[in-house]
């Protein structure tokens, strides 16, 4: 399919194992706490362990192939910190471009700058991940281009990319391949799409008109509601 100019060959699903086996290269002793009382170690433990199981797929089934640059979104600034120690201290070495949906670029340079420095890592984060504005109007809300764009992805695909996070940064990321063809040019680049499907549910309203013949569903509830009592739907 091509979006924007840019054309996009393939479309890869990578499956997370979460197991833990350890980071050799980070001290496991040397942890900060946040306010939710996770250890930063704890946040980016899944994170670079993702990284070194896309290293072991793309070795069994890749044929050689080796990606040059890892696009993904950022949202709160862990992710991002993760998979870029994963890239680094791994033998992929490649770049993680992050395209933030909130805030802006510095604040979480910053930010994971701090989280790095927690655990000893001893790197600069602007060495390991590249971080553009991809938020638009602003946190959750969307123009009409970028849910026309998840809408395209989606029909031509079958990837249903979120409004609010993932949405935003595929949108980011095609906008600057088309921007920056030469920073793009031969590189293999892998997208990782890190959920938030139900955003969608917000943008009903929004995305009916995109979509063209559709209808709500009538869900009835098997179990009456009592009061003081929630319920999902």
């Amino acid at each position: 399919m091509s979006i924007g100019g840019v054309e996009l060959v393939a479309t890869a699903t990578i499956v997370f194992d979460m197991g833990f086996k350890g980071i050799d290269a980070l001290d496991k002793e040397k942890t900060l706490v946040d306010a939710t009382m996770t250890t930063v170690f704890s946040i980016f433990r899944g994170y670079i362990e993702t990284m070194r199981e896309i290293e072991e797929q793309l070795q069994i089934r890749s044929n050689g192939v080796k990606f040059d640059d890892i696009v993904v979104a950022c949202g709160s600034g862990g992710t991002i910190a993760g998979l870029s120690l994963g890239s680094w201290f791994g033998t992929l070495k490649a770049k993680v471009h992050a395209f933030c949906v909130c805030d802006d670029p510095d604040y979480f340079y910053d930010f994971v700058q701090d989280l790095i420095d927690g655990l000893k890592a001893g790197v600069n984060a602007r060495d390991i991940v590249s971080i553009l504005n991809a938020k638009g109007l602003g946190y959750a809300m969307n123009t009409y281009e970028e849910l026309e764009f998840v809408k395209e992805v989606a029909a031509a695909t079958g990837v249903v990319l979120d409004p609010v996070y993932s949405g935003k940064a595929a949108y980011g990321m095609m906008k600057d391949m088309t921007e920056n063809p030469k920073k793009w040019e031969g590189r293999k680049v892998l997208f990782i799409h890190t959920g938030g499907l139900l955003g969608l549910f917000d943008k009903v309203d929004q995305m009916g008109p995109l979509v063209g013949n559709w209808q709500r569903m009538d869900v009835s509830e098997s179990i009456p509601r009592k009061v003081g009592i929630g319920k999902m739907f």
